[in-house]
């Protein structure tokens, strides 16, 4: 457990030159009261975090945390015990000061800013800040209830809580490790083919020098033979695929497609210059129906001469309209004879495919007996070059032996790393640690939910879904409960993580924080009841509770006042009350 001693301020945010000291094991609980700005906050909260871990709580820059009125000699000191050894840690700006000391002696200076931070969270306090946080300082500023978290947030948090966060870099490392090996594997794979190709071109370069007898010609001979007859075959094909593509006569069915194609846009340019006299005629009948005086000078006419126009121009339409009707046939028969000239045209194209084929298949098989007869050409080798080509097969052959062996040893911590892999994902021991964990956790929140005077039940799984139910039995969202009944539940839930890291060991120290968390949608009967219950669960912590509330004096074993003199916070009350 880490047992913190006091907090000492100077030039800090409100705090001036004369240092403000804050003794953080003296009281169980301690109000600390003032006005808005009077620097409660930044006694209690942005101290811890900025000296412990740089950082200041509410977020603010780290230049920003320098006094503004004297602007420098900025510095933060706490002491702290752990087991039989006793820490103290200043950090300062202007000038910058990071120092440890461990039983009054000086830790290593000479480290980076960056990996002293590592030695303080990693080495001594055995947490980081979001840890710390989350279990000893709860505030209405920069902190989201357990219930608001999404499902990744929610898992690093019980990760940290539960210790498992080295499960994760293990995890990393495996991954990097793994990878490492799949690397391995493959050059081996890839060593183990070239080991063996090489051994096969030499035992087949081996074979073929012991074949000093007339089984080897007559086998080479069988050999062309066959090659030969699939060379005549494949070229008899060729000439029979050439005499019908010269038959078919291509370029007189291109030229017959492309005067097929002229006839067809002739035909439709009649058919279209037809249209459009036949509407002109529509409009000049339609016209002589409702005028009485001539189209083109405008002049009257009689009735008998309207009849007439529209009759010769309606004799037009029709002679049009069975124009149109025969072109129309026309188009459809050489429309055909286009369709049947180019289906002719694909068909010369799919032999022209094959032949190219048929060619390139014989081209290969000519290839294969030029091969062939360099091999029959090829001079009988002599014994002292087969004794050194086996001696060669047998070198490879060792070579191919002691690659294999480190190929399955690799293959067999593949196998063992798989294994480890799947025990290191989420689902694996991780999910099992907190399996077992969930109940105790369940039971915690149920047990303070009880003491804060709220009739809910509250369940969770080990994939951080929850379940809030009333004692009628209805299923509630966290959403769908008043703000006075989440403040509570956030509180429970808040305590109950409490005693699992106090349990577990991941942030045990004797330090919660209340910064304004009670003034926050609790009323009377919730205050008084989260009051009885940080008695009950914090026997060995030291609460400040920051707040604005009345009537709180009477709770807490201790006050401190804080109040801005000239710019500056000062402690201008402090007494204990019991």
């Amino acid at each position: 457990m880490i047992n913190f001693r006091y907090v000492e301020l100077k030039n800090f945010l409100s705090v001036g030159d004369n240092p403000l000291r804050l003794d953080l094991n003296r009281h169980p609980t301690t109000l600390v009261t003032g006005r808005n700005g009077s620097g409660k906050s930044v006694l209690v909260s942005d101290s811890l975090t900025f000296v412990l871990f740089g950082k200041s709580y509410r977020g603010i820059n780290k230049p920003a945390l320098i006094n503004t009125i004297n602007q420098r000699d900025s510095v933060v000191e706490i002491e702290f015990s752990k087991g039989n050894d006793v820490y103290k840690i200043v950090r300062g700006q202007k000038p910058a000061r990071l120092e440890i000391y461990k039983n009054n002696a000086a830790l290593n200076e000479e480290a980076a800013v960056r990996d002293t931070q590592a030695y303080i969270e990693n080495d001594i306090l055995g947490f980081d800040c979001n840890s710390f946080i989350r279990v000893c300082v709860m505030s209405t500023m920069n902190y989201t209830p357990f219930m608001q978290l999404s499902a990744f947030e929610r898992r690093n948090l019980v990760e940290n809580m539960l210790t498992l966060k080295s499960f994760s870099e293990m995890s990393k490392i495996h991954k990097a490790n793994v990878s490492n090996l799949k690397e391995r594997i493959t050059s081996l794979q890839n060593d183990l083919s070239v080991r063996k190709a090489t051994y096969d071109e030499k035992n087949r370069t081996y074979n073929l020098l012991q074949q000093i007898d007339s089984d080897r010609t007559d086998s080479i001979k069988s050999n062309l033979k066959g090659l030969g007859e699939k060379l005549e075959f494949n070229e008899e094909v060729v000439r029979k695929l050439e005499i019908q593509i010269e038959e078919a006569n291509l370029q007189l069915l291109n030229d017959s497609a492309l005067e097929y194609k002229g006839k067809i846009q002739q035909i439709q340019r009649e058919i279209r210059e037809y249209e459009v006299e036949i509407s002109q005629a529509e409009k000049k009948v339609v016209y002589f129906k409702d005028h009485q005086d001539c189209d083109q000078c405008h002049q009257s006419i009689s009735k008998e001469s309207a009849i007439e126009s529209i009759s010769r121009y309606s004799a037009i339409m029709s002679d049009h309209t069975s124009a149109i009707e025969n072109l129309k046939t026309r188009l459809k028969v050489v429309g055909d004879k286009l369709d049947e000239v180019n289906a002719k045209i694909a068909e010369v194209k799919e032999l022209d495919q094959d032949l190219s084929f048929a060619k390139k298949s014989s081209n290969v098989i000519a290839t294969d007996i030029r091969k062939k007869l360099q091999e029959l050409e090829k001079p009988q080798a002599s014994s002292d070059e087969a004794v050194r080509i086996k001696n060669e097969i047998d070198e490879v052959r060792g070579q191919i032996k002691y690659i294999a062996s480190k190929y399955e040893e690799a293959c067999a911590q593949k196998d063992v790393a798989t294994i480890a892999s799947e025990l290191l994902k989420d689902t694996g021991i991780k999910a099992g640690i907190i399996k077992q964990y969930i109940p105790l956790l369940v039971g915690y929140v149920n047990h303070y939910l009880e003491q804060l005077n709220i009739s809910i039940k509250f369940s969770m799984d080990e994939n951080f879904n929850e379940s809030i139910t009333t004692r009628y039995a209805n299923e509630y969202q966290y959403q769908n409960l008043s703000m006075g009944e989440r403040s509570r539940l956030d509180l429970a839930l808040a305590f109950a993580w409490r005693q699992v890291a106090k349990l577990k060991g991941s942030v045990y120290c004797n330090i919660l924080i209340l910064d304004e968390i009670l003034d926050h949608a609790l009323d009377i009967d919730g205050t008084t009841a989260a009051l009885s219950l940080l008695d009950s669960i914090c026997e060995d912590s030291n609460i400040f509770i920051i707040s604005h509330k009345a009537n709180l004096d009477e709770s807490v074993r201790s006050i401190i006042a804080l109040e801005k003199v000239n710019g500056f916070t000062k402690i201008v009350h402090q007494k204990q009350t019991i």
